[in-house]
């Protein structure tokens, strides 16, 4: 798997059905008031981080990812985006954003929302820097952090954003804009938006199956989260034609107790409820 499906597995991988349904009653952006008191919090969180180091370092390292394949492959920026991009100002959002992660894993999920919060507005205020990597990948892990901390809504407006730029900038196939696609789809259905939600992964699925295998990992997962989708839409045949698809996919190619499997089975198993099939869902 590359890059970019593991980042967007460990990402995708809790937006079932059960998440679409709770996120609705997820916290929204952090208030004003939180952004001011960041600079009290940090000393405590470099405090956690001190005592935590050995343990952070693999969740920073898996954390930061983002859109691996846009931070990866540094592109051939413009003068003055890289002008804008190279300043130590870049430096400090990275900084914030590892912050913001480790406050997450110590529970201080007030101020992991608020450093993201002002990561994601300073990167917005820039758009000169849009066609450097390193802006685009700051903006990725910072959509990927927001949504870690449960903030939907900053998460929406950095997937947004960063959608708008890949969509003019690369082709229509490209595999980091089926993930940006992917990322913003999943993150509209769990604010409540199902039908766009839909729509953009629709569109990552239409893609994926024309490029990939039938049993790759990363169209495993577009075929799991849209059939999340299609359930609480109440399209119960949609999502039972993806539940079966991945369910039958997964057997053949996964452990039974693998997290994946459990989850096509599960689901399988609610659809059929819903539909009226006792027998088969209990056989599940």
């Amino acid at each position: 798997m590359n890059a970019t499906g593991q980042t967007e597995r460990e990402t995708q991988h809790e937006v079932n059905t059960e998440l679409v349904r709770t996120a609705r009653t997820g916290r929204g952006a952090a208030t004003e008031a939180e952004i001011a008191a960041i600079s009290v919090r940090r000393l405590r969180v470099r405090v956690v981080r001190m005592h935590r180091a050995r343990q952070l370092l693999f969740l920073f390292a898996v954390a930061c990812v983002g859109a691996p394949l846009l931070w990866a492959r540094p592109s051939a920026p413009t003068q003055e985006a890289s002008a804008a991009a190279s300043t130590p100002d870049l430096s400090i959002q990275r900084e914030l954003i590892d912050e913001s992660n480790a406050a997450r894993e110590a529970g201080d999920y007030d101020t992991a929302r608020a450093m993201v919060l002002e990561v994601v507005t300073y990167l917005l205020a820039r758009p000169a820097a849009e066609q450097d990597s390193t802006w685009r990948a700051l903006l990725s892990s910072a959509g990927k952090s927001a949504w870690n901390t449960r903030d939907f809504p900053t998460a929406k407006t950095a997937w947004q954003r960063l959608y708008d730029v890949c969509s003019r900038t690369l082709p229509d196939d490209h595999p980091d804009l089926q993930a940006v696609r992917m990322a913003l789809g999943v993150t509209l259905s769990a604010l409540g938006d199902l039908p766009g939600g839909r729509a953009l992964q629709e569109k990552v699925l239409e893609v994926r199956s024309r490029v990939l295998p039938d049993d790759h990992p990363e169209l495993q997962l577009t075929r799991l989260n849209l059939a999340a989708n299609l359930f609480e839409l109440g399209d119960l045949a949609g999502a039972h034609a993806l539940y079966k698809k991945v369910l039958d996919v997964d057997l053949r190619t996964l452990p039974d107790d693998h997290p994946d499997l459990q989850s096509a089975r599960q689901g399988l198993a609610n659809t059929l409820a819903q539909l009226g099939d006792l027998a088969g869902a209990r056989a599940l």
